[in-house]
């Protein structure tokens, strides 16, 4: 079995430095016989859900099951060429578990909090000189519904593509009502942990240390055992 997992920093190891110990290692531990390939990517939106699925094709083939950590909204993806579809990241393995490196080549992320960022403003220079008219349209977009309309279409054609049978979702803060999720999603971290994510947080965007990555787990291993 093939498993793919996307999300964002909050599914991955470079924020805690907690390499082997995320909830998508402890899946590949827990399921030897499957290939897990881990492409959650800090600052990632749900936007590149499906591209970062498809580089997973390119390189490896065949997905049969996929988990999908919804991240926070307004972030946008921007793709600079179409080689980032194969060449997105390097990666790695230990084993089963394989693992993209945080060295994203071919994209542009952009938050909230990048766009302020005078390291990433100046990067952005070297790309596109000084054409900074697109960093005002962001900061316009975060105003529009189109963020969760962008996340809306990742939801649809992953599960019309993959099957929802094959599919997980959850997000790791509690949705605001402005999508429809379908009966394949089974919460929120947020919710489920409620203020017991106090113990868990490394900082205060609630990112998990390695006990917390364990219970989340946890949480998640009923509906992968039931469907999977």
């Amino acid at each position: 079995m093939n498993l793919a997992i996307i999300g964002c920093s909050y599914s991955n190891f470079w924020d805690g430095k907690i390499f082997g110990h995320t909830y998508p290692k402890l899946i590949a531990d827990d399921y030897p016989d499957a290939n897990v390939y881990d492409a959650s990517i800090g600052g990632a939106g749900n936007d590149s859900c499906y591209l970062r699925l498809r580089n997973i094709e390119k390189n490896f083939g065949p997905i049969d099951k996929i988990i999908v950590q919804l991240t926070l909204p307004y972030r946008s993806t921007i793709v600079l060429t179409k080689k980032a579809i194969k060449s997105l990241m390097p990666w790695s393995h230990k084993e089963n578990y394989y693992y993209g490196s945080d060295n994203i080549k071919g994209l542009i992320l952009l938050t909230q909090g990048q766009a302020k960022n005078a390291q990433f403003l100046s990067r952005w220079k070297q790309q596109f000189g000084g054409h900074t008219l697109a960093l005002d349209y962001y900061k316009a977009w975060t105003t529009t519904y189109d963020s969760h309309w962008q996340t809306q279409k990742e939801i649809d054609l992953i599960n019309s593509k993959y099957g929802e049978e094959n599919v997980l979702f959850f997000s790791w803060v509690k949705e605001d009502g402005m999508v429809n999720l379908p009966e394949n999603y089974i919460g929120s971290v947020q919710e489920h942990f409620g203020v017991g994510m106090e113990k868990y947080k490394i900082d205060n965007a609630y990112h998990f240390n390695k006990d917390g990555h364990k219970a989340v787990y946890e949480w998640l291993k009923p509906h992968i055992t039931k469907n999977w």
